[in-house]
C-alpha cells in the first residue's frame, strides 16, 4: 500500500510539471505585423522583440519562427482578436457602457487605446473613430476619450472640452474660456484645441500669423499641439516679421497645404487710415491655368517595385530611384545606407493604413533605425516648356521610443527634413510636423522641353530608435506657360 501511495504521488508531481506554462512559437504568415500577433497572443510588443532579439519592430518576414513568451496556442493568422481581453483586468475593472450608451475614459500614464479597449470590451478602430484620433499612437495623459457602447456606431464628433457639444459643421472645440471674444487691447492667452492651427487662431483674435509666430518664438507656424499655450498679442503693433514674408505672387507656395497665405488673415486696423478713393478692389482676375495631368510616373507607387542593386531591403518603386549618402555627416554620427519598402496595406494594422497610404493600397517607407538617414527619391520625366508644381505627401515617422506599444514621437522639429526638388532648383530644406501627414509643394520653369529630373530629399539627422519616412501619392501638374 505504501508503494502503491508513493507511485501514485510520482504522477501527480510529473503531471504538475508538465502543466506549468511554457513559451509556445508562432510561424510568421504573410500580412502578419507584429502588432497583430502580439494582439492575437495577448501579449506585449516589447515581450515578443525581447524574446526574439528583435531590435526594429518593423522588421519581420515571412516563415520566421517566434518565441511567443508565455504563449497560449497559436490562432489561425485570419482569426481577429478574441472578443474578451486576453490580459488580466486592471486592479479596479471597469464595466463596458450599455448597449446604445457610452461613457468617458480619462487618459493615465501607461494607457494606449489597445488597452482602454480591451478594459471597455470594444475594438480599437470603434475608439479612433468615436474620437476622430489621427493617430492611435498619440494619446495623452490627462485626455478624455469618448467610450462609445457596444453595438452602437460611434459618434463621428470629438469630445468637446465643456458641457456642450461641438457644432457638427466643424470638428474645432472653443476655447476653454467662455464667450471667446477677445479684449480689444492687451496680450491674451489661448489653449490649443485639436483642429486649431495658426492660422485658424490668428483669424480668431484678428492678429496675423506672424504676430503670433513672433510672440511664442514658433520655429515653425505650421507645428503646434494641443493643450500648448500661445500668446495673443491682441490690440499690439504688428512686430517685424523675422523673415522675408511670402511673396504674393503664386510662384512661391507656401510649404504647406495646411498654411492659408497671409491675405486669408484679417489684420488690425494700420495706424494711418486709408483714404476713401483707395476701394480694396483687385486686379482683374488673371486667367486661372487649368491644370494639366499628373505626368509623373507610377505616382502613387501601385506599379510594383524592384530592388536595387539585388538588395532584398531596398525596395524602389518601378520608375523610380533611390539615392543616399552615407559618411561624413554635419551633425554628427555618420550617415548609413537606409532600408526601403514599397508596402501595401496588408503589412499594416488596418488603423495604421489610413496614416501612411494615401491613395491606393501601396505606400513608401525608407527607414533606419538608431542610424542618420539623408536619401533622396528621384523620377526622369519628359516635359514641354512652362511652370510646374510638384507635389509630395510625406508622413515623418520619428520614433524615439515605444511604450507599452505606443509611438513616442522626437519633438525637436529638426528631426526630420524635406527639400523638393525640380529641374535644378530646390525648396530647400523644410520641417514638416512629424507624427502627421505633410503636404509640400514646389513651383518651378522648364525653358527647353526635355527630360528633368524631379523628386524630393529627405532626412533624419539623428540616430533615432527608428528615422521614417512614408510617403505616397506625389503629383506633377503643369499649372501654366
Amino acid at each position: 500500500m505504501k508503494k502503491f501511495f508513493t507511485f501514485i504521488c510520482l504522477i501527480f508531481l510529473l503531471l504538475s510539471v508538465s502543466v506549468v506554462s511554457a513559451d509556445t512559437t508562432y510561424t510568421v504568415q504573410y500580412g502578419d505585423t507584429l502588432y497583430r500577433i502580439a494582439l492575437n497572443h495577448g501579449v506585449s510588443m516589447q515581450e515578443i522583440m525581447d524574446a526574439n532579439g528583435i531590435s526594429n519592430a518593423d522588421v519581420i518576414y515571412v516563415g520566421q519562427v517566434l518565441t511567443i513568451p508565455d504563449g497560449e496556442t497559436a490562432p489561425q493568422p485570419t482569426q481577429p482578436p478574441a472578443p474578451q481581453p486576453t490580459q488580466p483586468p486592471d486592479p479596479q475593472p471597469t464595466q463596458p457602457p450599455p448597449s446604445g450608451q457610452t461613457t468617458t475614459h480619462t487618459v493615465q500614464s501607461g494607457d494606449t487605446v489597445a488597452n482602454i479597449a480591451r478594459r471597455y470590451n470594444v475594438t480599437i478602430q470603434a475608439i479612433v473613430n468615436a474620437n476622430n484620433l489621427v493617430n492611435a499612437n498619440y494619446i495623452y495623459v490627462g485626455q478624455v476619450l469618448i467610450i462609445p457602447g457596444s453595438g452602437t456606431a460611434p459618434p463621428t464628433q470629438p469630445p468637446a472640452p465643456t458641457q456642450p457639444p461641438a457644432p457638427t459643421t466643424t470638428p474645432t472645440p472653443p476655447p476653454a474660456t467662455a464667450t471667446p471674444t477677445p479684449p480689444t487691447t492687451g496680450d491674451t492667452i489661448h489653449v490649443v484645441q485639436r483642429g486649431d492651427t495658426t492660422a485658424s487662431i490668428a483669424r480668431q483674435y484678428g492678429v496675423t500669423i506672424n504676430a503670433i509666430v513672433v510672440a511664442n518664438n514658433l520655429a515653425n507656424p505650421n507645428y503646434i499641439y494641443v493643450g500648448q499655450r500661445l500668446l495673443i498679442p491682441v490690440g499690439q503693433p504688428e512686430p517685424a516679421p523675422t523673415t522675408s514674408p511670402p511673396a504674393p505672387t503664386p510662384t512661391t507656395p507656401p510649404p504647406s497645404v495646411t498654411a492659408p497665405p497671409p491675405t486669408a488673415t484679417p489684420v488690425p486696423p494700420t495706424q494711418t487710415p486709408v483714404p476713401p478713393t483707395a476701394t480694396p478692389v483687385p486686379p482683374p482676375p488673371t486667367a486661372v491655368p487649368t491644370l494639366g495631368p499628373n505626368v509623373l510616373p507610377n505616382y502613387s507607387f501601385e506599379e510594383g517595385h524592384y530592388n536595387l542593386n539585388g538588395i532584398p531591403e531596398l525596395q524602389v518603386p518601378t520608375n523610380w530611384r533611390l539615392q543616399w549618402d552615407e559618411g561624413a555627416n554635419p551633425f554628427g554620427t555618420e550617415w548609413l545606407r537606409p532600408e526601403s519598402r514599397v508596402l501595401s496595406g496588408a503589412f499594416l494594422p488596418a488603423f495604421e493604413r489610413p496614416l501612411f497610404i494615401f491613395d491606393g493600397w501601396h505606400t513608401v517607407k525608407v527607414f533606419k533605425g538608431y542610424g542618420p538617414i539623408s536619401f533622396r527619391l528621384l523620377a526622369d520625366v519628359n516635359l514641354t516648356p512652362g511652370t510646374y508644381e510638384l507635389k509630395v505627401q510625406v508622413f515623418p515617422d520619428m520614433v524615439v521610443d515605444v511604450v507599452n506599444g505606443q509611438k513616442i514621437y522626437a519633438t525637436d522639429p529638426r528631426a526630420a527634413e524635406i527639400a523638393l526638388l525640380g529641374n535644378g532648383t530646390t525648396s530647400g530644406f523644410l520641417l514638416p510636423a512629424i507624427g502627421q501627414r505633410n503636404i509640400i509643394a514646389h513651383q518651378f520653369r522648364v525653358d527647353q522641353a526635355g527630360i528633368v529630373t524631379v523628386g524630393a530629399g529627405m532626412r533624419g539627422r539623428y540616430g533615432l530608435q527608428s528615422n521614417g519616412f512614408f510617403t505616397d501619392a506625389w503629383s506633377l501638374q503643369r499649372i501654366g506657360d
